[in-house]
């Protein structure tokens, strides 16, 4: 008897662990690679603002971030968390959003052709007429 409530308990404590994961995904994974390319975004916008002001203004733009995203910034170190308890999962997520930042650096590099300005030829020198 006692054997079979030690075998009862442990299924019931490895269905429970796997619920668990399950719930810990509060925002979904479209969502997720949204945010994340914003924050890879912001992250390299950062590299040129004085160190002394960085982590301030990090803080700041995650904040605004989680507000773009309409999702605390709790909810999201929760679901970085997550992710990064998950190797493969890591993996899968990561190439979408490295996915997605190569495609809007393509999508720039096409509007800045698309958008360069014309160069105009110089204007042909004026003779200058006070001197004679």
């Amino acid at each position: 008897m006692k054997w079979i409530t030690i075998g009862l308990l442990s299924i019931l404590l490895m269905t429970n662990c796997g619920k668990q994961d399950e719930e810990v995904m509060e925002i979904n994974e479209d969502r997720l690679v949204r945010v994340l390319v914003d924050l890879h975004i912001i992250e390299a916008s950062l590299t040129t603002v004085n160190s002394s002001h960085r982590d301030s203004i990090r803080q700041v733009a995650l904040e605004k971030c989680a507000e773009l995203h309409r999702i605390t910034v709790e909810d999201l170190e929760k679901e970085l968390l997550y992710v990064d308890q998950k190797p493969a999962y890591h993996q899968v997520l990561y190439k979408r959003v490295l996915d997605t930042l190569e495609s809007y650096m393509s999508r720039a590099d096409t509007l800045s052709l698309v958008k360069k300005p014309v160069q105009s030829k110089p204007k042909p020198k004026q003779p200058d007429i006070r001197n004679k």
